[in-house]
C-alpha cells in the first residue's frame, strides 16, 4: 500500500480524512512521546548533578558513598567497571538515586537528608522540574515487587517484602519497557505532581530468578534481628542491587 496523503481518506475507514483522524492522533502520540522523554532526560540528569554534588561535598564523602552502596573493597569505579557493556549505567541510576533517597550527612550541629542538602542553599543548580524529581527521592528505598499487570503507561504490582499491603497502579515511561506481567521488579516508588510513580532506576528480574533474590533477602533480613523496619528496608535495597551486580558479573543476567 502506498503513502496516504493528508486528504486522502483515513486507512482506518473512520471516512474521515487522514489529516483530520489517523494523522492527528499519530502526531499528538509522537509528542507525548518526546514530552516523556525529555522529562526523563531532566530527571536523570538533575539526578546525576545532585549525586556528584553531594560526592564532593567532604574530601570523605564519595569513599564513604562508594562503600555504604558497593560494600568494601574497590571503589565504585571499579566496581561498574566490571558490569556487562550496558549495565553500568543502569547501575548508576541506582547509586545515584540510592544516595539522593538514603544518605544522611553528619553536620555540625544535626543530621541532615542528602535532599535537605542538595536542595538548599549552596546546593547545585537544578531546574523545577529536577529539584521536584530529587524532592520525591527523599526516604524512598527500592523494594521488590510482583508485576501483577502492564498497561501503556503504568503497571500494577505488589510488594513482595511487604506481602499484606494492596496492589497498586504506578505510572512507567518508556525506560521501563522490559517489564511485563510475572515478572520480578525491584522499584523506586515516588509520588510525585499527585501520582504515584516508579523512578528511572529500576531492576527487571526473570520470576524464577527475582524470587530467588527475595528468598535471598529474607534470609539476611532475619539475621540482622537488631534492625527495625526502617533499617531492614534500607537493608534490603543495597542487598538487591548487590545480588543484581553478582548476576551480572557472573553472567547470569536476570
Amino acid at each position: 500500500m502506498g503513502a496516504v496523503g493528508r486528504n486522502d481518506p483515513c486507512p482506518c475507514g473512520s471516512g474521515k480524512k487522514y489529516k483530520q483522524c489517523c494523522l492527528k492522533r499519530e502526531r499528538e502520540a509522537e509528542m507525548r512521546l518526546q514530552a516523556q522523554a525529555s522529562a526523563r532526560a531532566e530527571d536523570e540528569t538533575a539526578a546525576h548533578e545532585a549525586a556528584a554534588w553531594l560526592r564532593g561535598y567532604s574530601p570523605l564523602m564519595a569513599a564513604s558513598l562508594s562503600e555504604a552502596f558497593f560494600g568494601p573493597g574497590l571503589d565504585a569505579g571499579a566496581k561498574l567497571a566490571k558490569l556487562p557493556r550496558g549495565f553500568a549505567l543502569e547501575c548508576l541510576r541506582l547509586f545515584d538515586e540510592w544516595a539522593l533517597s538514603q544518605l544522611r550527612v553528619q553536620l555540625k550541629d544535626r543530621t541532615a537528608q542528602a535532599c535537605e542538602l542538595v536542595l538548599g542553599e549552596g546546593g547545585p543548580r537544578l531546574s523545577r522540574t529536577g529539584r521536584d524529581y530529587v524532592q520525591a527521592l527523599a526516604g524512598t528505598e527500592l523494594s521488590l515487587y510482583d508485576v501483577l499487570e502492564t498497561g501503556a503507561d503504568r503497571m500494577r504490582v505488589q510488594s513482595l517484602l511487604d506481602p499484606e499491603d494492596e496492589p497498586f497502579w504506578a505510572h512507567v515511561d518508556l525506560v521501563h519497557a522490559p517489564f511485563a506481567a510475572g515478572n520480578v521488579a525491584g522499584l523506586r516508588i515516588i509520588q510525585r505532581q499527585g501520582r504515584t510513580e516508579v523512578a528511572r532506576g529500576a531492576l527487571a528480574f526473570a520470576r524464577g530468578t527475582g524470587l530467588q533474590v527475595l528468598d535471598a533477602v529474607r534470609q539476611e533480613i532475619a539475621k540482622a534481628a537488631e534492625l527495625d523496619a526502617e533499617g531492614r528496608r534500607r537493608l534490603a535495597e543495597r542487598l538487591v542491587v548487590r545480588i543484581w551486580m553478582g548476576m551480572l558479573q557472573g553472567g547470569q543476567s536476570g
